[in-house]
């Protein structure tokens, strides 16, 4: 299962890319949200977490972008308020979660995403 994390924050970055492979996940990082299209393509991505801390216009821009050229689930991290979680599903994301999250929670929701999708799933043992 191959997953991008798109996030300008390396630490944040970093633990979710730790959880994720420890659990058998392939793992890319990008900090740079301009590259995503690219390495979508490249890398046959299934999923996209990411980290869009702008406003809602860049949301639905990042969500377009890769819907346009993939079918893989969007899963967005959101921090500051309630208002985020609808803007975030109605700008095309499939999913959010909240930060600081629980990483059994984000492993959970990424592994109901895979299912919705019809990808195999990995999760600790």
């Amino acid at each position: 299962m191959k997953i991008l994390i798109v996030c300008r924050d390396a630490e944040l970055a970093a633990l979710s890319g730790k959880s994720l492979k420890r659990n058998g996940y392939d793992v890319t990082c990008l900090s740079d949200i301009s590259a995503t299209e690219s390495l979508i393509k490249q890398k046959n991505i299934q999923l996209v977490v990411a980290d869009i801390e702008t406003d809602e216009k860049e949301c639905l821009k990042f969500c377009e972008t890769v819907k346009k050229i993939s079918n893989a689930p969007k899963l967005l991290f959101i921090g500051r308020s309630d208002e985020e979680e609808s803007a975030i599903l109605n700008a095309g994301a499939d999913d959010w979660i909240k930060k600081p999250y629980r990483t059994p929670v984000f492993l959970a929701r990424i592994a109901a995403l895979m299912r919705q999708n019809g990808e195999d799933i990995r999760t600790e043992s």
